[in-house]
């Protein structure tokens, strides 16, 4: 499944410790040694004392960093 690209839609959550990224669809595509989540719906991402919200996002699972 690494290989290939998808896209999931209905809500999508994503989760690390506390905190939690939600959106309605995400995409994956692989890149050389893991892969990318993205986006281009609304993204809200909460955590302990914070909450963010934007236009759009990509997820990087290998290195846990999310840029809204």
């Amino acid at each position: 499944m690494s290989s290939r690209e998808f896209e999931a839609h209905g809500g999508v959550t994503v989760s690390r410790g506390d905190d939690v990224a939600r959106t309605e669809r995400a995409r994956y595509a692989p890149t050389p040694g893991a892969g990318l989540v993205s986006g281009d719906d609304p993204v809200v991402v909460t955590g302990k004392g914070y909450r963010l919200e934007g236009n759009g996002f990509t997820l990087d699972p290998a290195r846990g960093e999310i840029a809204v």
